[in-house]
């Protein structure tokens, strides 16, 4: 080949390790996991143990070779320095028993001696360089052509086939590190010191005309230090081979002990070793070349585009058995580069690369549809199918035009009256079936809207994207984003009955209305000469036991002001910016008993302790969107002095670890950092920042009072859900739930007292929904219940707004009641639909049809 082109091989071959080391070595640092762990999101539980025990072989092979290198080596030497003819074998075993006893006994002294050895080393290669060099002009070594017929591409793919396993197992190594940037310092080194190595080894080589390494320094009268050198390094380096090997296997041998699986795959090894893989030594590293790149694209894949770089460990145990389409993906892959390196199929002529695309490529679009596919077959097909359906079109509240056109295109495709109000509620009515003519009509109710909701670092894109569920053992769950189970599977439900032609109920009146999570607008919109139903049936609860049969009532209360700007020096400021993270988050009304931390009032803790301690200035800040959900992350800007910049960084770190045991609890992964930035030093007046900082800290927030008699049900709370300030004003937003209205406007009240020089409005009260203990439908739907489930339900209030407070209201004969499947941490990217339990609910509501005359 010549040393031109195999400069241009190991540039390629530099490039390509360098940026796949620098990926996965970003994985190892963010995720802080080894890469057995990573492996086991994309692969499964059981296929990581498959492809670790790949690696596990990976590793005997390269101990295979190793050995045999040096067995040669000491052969040669025997031969060159004693005239002594030791057998081939002999050496390979001596060798091997030598690393075997070391990897299993004497590890530590196997490092002391890779200290010594690794100096050593890249001393002798300099100095044979400048003996090849010396002996040879640059011009002379360049004109070499070398005997070999391998392409500059062959070449690259062999190489890489020969280290491919360093990106996989590199975040091992970089888990350790603090920082993105320390991760890719140490890629670094293998970027500037590997193609070094390289032409180290070629131009001696060229010089010689020799491959075997002992007769190429015996050709250049080097033969004790090399045999030396090359004896410390192969055993240093093969020690290291069987050690991992025994990590590696311990993984999928769990009952076996280190040594013994050291001992077997040394004997393994060994026996390859003799029989003489060296020969086959470039047909190995393309069948590496083949098999082990696919790993690397699979779990990159997997991180960056499948979990947006988010690997929770309280979701480890629920992890399934075989990651089907990484395993199906790592398969073809493979198939393709075999296949290619045949030449029958050609994408790149590269092998690896071959096998990396098409890993990457197929993984993501299996892993996409085969969810997709998951869902849809999950039991009742039906309101599953239509789950899916509803799930991709953006359904924000006040934001509901696609979906009411969908709702509308829907009813009309089953041939059923369909009808759109003013304000967008959309009514489809399908009469009884036969049995049921006579029967009292049924309004089945839920609403259209969902709560947009993601974590921090998502950019998933609400107004364009559908939301991106899978299965995960009996829940049902979203992709970094509220999952929209409320109050999409009833809706779903809903749909379900309305396209049956298999199940038995009285007339239906379907009502489907708008803007529930804001401002319950399109239920307040409706007249009562819109239904003629007398019961209603609303399918918007998140219990499956549990029959809720009232509701507390509430409302928004806006704070609104302005402030004199005060433009600071920027020459003596610094600014920054303090991100809060990863709180838990949740529903305002149902989940406002828990306690968890409230994003605003975390970081006013903050602020407040920064500000009395460094004197910072209040710059802006961001939190929440909307009024019921508790906010889970935000940020602040502040101005330091930069002589108090230190003081600054001590405080924050000591406010944060405080506030994190302070919460620690009920929010175990909350997250507080700070970052220098850049903008406009124009800050809050001193006066507005300290009112806004103690308004924020007195305002009642969280649970008010408790109902009295009835255990655990709250009946007053206030949410402070969101927070704006910036530009000369400011804008908070608080919602206030009660079951009982005079002390709604107590705490509301108390609300405008604490900002008392701003502007604070009550926006849209609306009632609660008053318990009908006695009522008809409530007994019926509780013997379903128990004929069903062998048990008696729940009954109960909750503390949270339903639209049946305002219905009751508009159609005050009507009996309602209220039911669901099991909905965890609703209004959050924690919300996750349990599938048994929608199986229950899809049960009590047919049977509730079936029964209702």
């Amino acid at each position: 080949m010549g040393l031109s082109n195999a400069f241009w091989v190991f540039l390629g071959v530099n490039i390509v390790l360098s940026v796949l080391c620098g990926i996965t070595a970003i994985i190892g640092n963010r995720t802080r996991l080894s890469t057995y762990m990573l492996l086991h999101f994309s692969f499964g539980k059981k296929g990581t143990l498959l492809i670790n025990f790949l690696i596990g072989i990976t590793l005997l092979g390269w101990y295979a070779v190793t050995v045999e290198i040096f067995g040669e080596a000491l052969t040669d030497a025997f031969k060159h320095l004693l005239d002594i003819d030791v057998p081939l074998y002999v050496s390979i075993i001596s060798g091997s028993i030598l690393m075997t006893l070391t990897s299993i006994y004497g590890f530590t002294v196997v490092e002391r001696f890779s200290a010594i050895a690794v100096p050593l080393m890249i001393v002798f290669l300099v100095y044979v360089l400048y003996v090849c060099t010396n002996e040879n002009s640059i011009g002379s070594l360049l004109a070499i052509e070398g005997n070999g017929n391998m392409t500059i591409i062959q070449a690259i793919s062999a190489i890489v086939g020969m280290t491919i396993l360093t990106p996989v197992l590199m975040p091992d190594f970089t888990r350790f590190a603090r920082t993105d940037k320390d991760s890719l310092i140490s890629v670094l080194a293998l970027a500037f010191g590997f193609p070094l190595i390289l032409l180290a080894g070629a131009i001696p080589s060229l010089a010689t005309g020799e491959i075997d390494i002992m007769k190429i320094m015996i050709g250049l009268s080097l033969t004790v230090p090399a045999f030396v050198i090359l004896i410390f390094s192969t055993w240093t380096t093969n020690t290291s081979n069987l050690y991992s090997t025994q990590l590696t296997l311990s993984t999928v041998f769990k009952k076996q002990k280190y040594a013994v699986l050291g001992l077997i795959g040394s004997c393994v090894a060994t026996l390859v070793a003799v029989i003489g893989i060296a020969t086959h030594f470039i047909s190995l590293l393309n069948v590496l070349s083949i098999l082990i790149p696919p790993i690397s694209a699979i779990f990159i894949a997997d991180f960056f585009f499948i979990r947006n770089q988010d690997y929770n460990l309280k979701d480890f145990n629920k992890l399934p058995a075989f990651g089907i389409p990484a395993i199906i993906s790592w398969l073809v892959a493979c198939v393709v580069a075999f296949l290619g390196s045949y030449d029958h199929i050609t994408l790149t002529a590269i092998s690896f690369f071959d096998s990396f695309l098409v890993a990457f490529i197929l993984y993501l679009i299996l892993k996409k549809n085969l969810e997709i596919m998951q869902i849809t077959k999950l039991e009742p097909n039906a309101i599953w199918h239509h789950f899916e359906a509803i799930n991709t079109i953006p359904r924000a509240s006040t934001k509901e035009q696609e979906i009411i056109e969908f709702m509308v295109a829907f009813g009309k495709s089953l041939s059923l009256e369909t009808s759109v109000d003013a304000i967008g509620n959309v009514i489809i009515k399908k009469p009884a079936t036969k049995r049921k003519l006579d029967a009292r009509t049924v309004v089945l109710q839920g609403h259209l809207d969902m709560v947009h909701q993601k974590e921090a670092t998502s950019n998933f894109d609400f107004a364009t994207q559908g939301i991106e569920m899978f299965v995960d053992g009996d829940w049902v769950k979203a992709k970094e984003t509220t999952l929209g189970a409320d109050n999409g599977i009833g809706v779903a439900a809903i749909m379900a009955v309305l396209s049956s032609n298999d199940l038995e109920h009285p007339p239906i009146e379907a009502l489907f209305t708008i803007d529930e999570e804001m401002g319950m607008t399109g239920a307040m919109a409706l007249t009562n000469d819109q239904l003629k139903g007398s019961i209603l049936l609303n399918l918007d609860s998140e219990e499956d036991d549990m029959i809720t049969i009232g509701c507390a009532g509430g409302v928004d209360v806006t704070i609104d002001g302005s402030y004199k700007t005060e433009l600071l020096n920027a020459k003596k400021y610094s600014l920054f910016e303090i991100k809060l993270s990863g709180l838990t988050g949740g529903h305002s009304g149902v989940e406002i008993h828990l306690n968890q931390a409230n994003a605003i009032i975390v970081l006013a803790e903050c602020l407040d302790d920064l500000i009395s301690k460094t004197g910072c200035r209040l710059h802006s800040v961001n939190v929440g969107t909307l009024t019921n959900v508790i906010p889970r992350n935000g940020w602040a800007i502040v101005a330091v002095a930069k002589d108090k910049s230190d003081l600054f960084s001590q405080a924050f770190i000591a406010i944060a670890e405080k506030l994190k045991k302070k919460y620690h609890a009920t929010d175990t992964d909350l997250r507080l950092a700070f970052s220098k930035t850049e903008t406009t030093t124009a800050v809050l007046d001193v006066q507005t920042q300290n009112q806004l900082v103690k308004a924020i800290l007195l305002t009642p927030n969280g649970v008010y009072s408790m109902t009295e008699g009835i255990a655990d049900l709250v009946q007053t709370s206030n949410n402070i859900a969101i927070l704006h300030i910036g530009e000369g004003g400011f804008h908070a937003a608080c919602h206030t739930r009660s079951s009982v209205d005079s002390e709604r406007d107590e705490l509301a009240g108390k609300i405008k007292d604490c900002f008392s020089f701003a502007e604070v409005i009550e926006v849209g009260p609306y009632p609660g929904w008053e318990p009908r203990p006695n009522s008809e439908l409530l007994s019926l739907t509780k013997k379903c219940y128990e004929k069903l489930n062998g048990e008696m339900p729940i009954v109960k209030s909750i503390h949270a707004g339903l639209e049946c407070g305002i219905l009751s209201g508009t159609f005050p004969a009507m009996q309602m009641v209220s039911f669901g499947p099991n909905i965890l941490g609703a209004h959050s990217p924690e919300e996750r639909l349990q599938i048994s339990s929608t199986q229950k609910f899809w049960k009590l509501l047919v049977k509730l049809l079936k029964e209702l005359e």
